[in-house]
């Protein structure tokens, strides 16, 4: 089993889909697309089935996207259209539209095979956006991408959500914090919560600490150790605790989505883990 008793209802918004890898992510995608068949329970978009709807109007953008490389990109977004059943007086406006939204109209003639990773995982958003699909999933869009280019793709989600639902899989938290408005939490095949951004901030609030490395072991009970940094030439470890009461006389920090994520994820912190 991977999905295990998967129940939830989205609304309109960026949603963004948090989990370790092998909490059932990708499943829950290509279920979504009708890609998957479900063993049992219903997935619907609206008022429809998708199992009894022949054609779903779903823009998906999965994790391995490809184009045919002898093809030009405006080739390439003519045989999407075709794939969507976009009727062909409509196709040079909406290609157009797409392209627009990310920054990639001035490439239309480039043929697939030149561009780079980054502007391919363009291209796979435009193709996505074609038609105005009321749902939109991407399947860990700014893998591979340099900075410049995840920062690229986050500007070019946060103008979406208005109309459509848009569900971001990724397990790259900041990616989350920059665009999206609700955060769902998957471990093991199940949905664990879904929170506002800020509300899973306050799920970790007095509970994140600084601690100079070496006196970790101060600290009573069980805590997780997120990760470490330097500080006035010293080496400092981020602590999250399992419970408030384990302060003992270390600063307290700003707690942040991914300490909120750590929270839901790790019920019981392993000590002195550092993860």
């Amino acid at each position: 089993m991977v999905l295990d008793d998967v129940s939830c209802k989205i609304g309109q918004g960026i949603y963004g889909l948090l989990g370790p890898n092998g909490a059932g992510k990708t499943t829950l995608m290509r279920c979504l697309t009708n890609l998957y068949p479900l063993t049992k329970g219903t997935i619907r978009i609206g008022e429809r089935d998708i199992k009894k709807t022949k054609k779903m109007n779903i823009g998906y953008l999965p994790q391995q996207f490809g184009l045919f490389k002898e093809l030009k990109v405006e080739d390439s977004m003519k045989y999407f259209c075709n794939i969507k059943g976009i009727p062909r007086k409509e196709r040079e406006a909406e290609i157009q539209r797409c392209l627009r939204i990310v920054n990639m109209e001035g490439e239309k003639n480039k043929i697939s095979g030149n561009l780079s990773g980054g502007m391919m995982r363009r291209i796979g958003v435009a193709q996505s956006l074609l038609g105005k699909p009321p749902l939109i999933l991407f399947d860990e869009p700014t893998a591979g991408l340099d900075p410049e280019e995840r920062m690229r793709f986050k500007n070019t989600i946060s103008n979406l959500g208005k109309e459509e639902t848009v569900i971001i899989s990724t397990h790259i938290v900041e990616d989350v914090e920059a665009c999206c408005d609700k955060v769902i939490v998957m471990n093991g095949g199940k949905i664990l919560c879904i929170k506002t951004c800020e509300e899973l901030k306050e799920l970790a609030m007095g509970k994140v600490i600084a601690c100079k490395k070496g006196r970790e072991a101060e600290i009573p009970g069980q805590f997780l150790i997120e990760k470490q940094y330097e500080k006035n030439n010293e080496i400092y470890y981020r602590i999250l605790l399992h419970d408030a009461e384990q302060i003992n006389g270390q600063e307290v920090l700003e707690s942040t989505i991914e300490d909120g994520y750590m929270t839901v994820i790790k019920e019981n912190c392993i000590e002195g883990q550092i993860v």
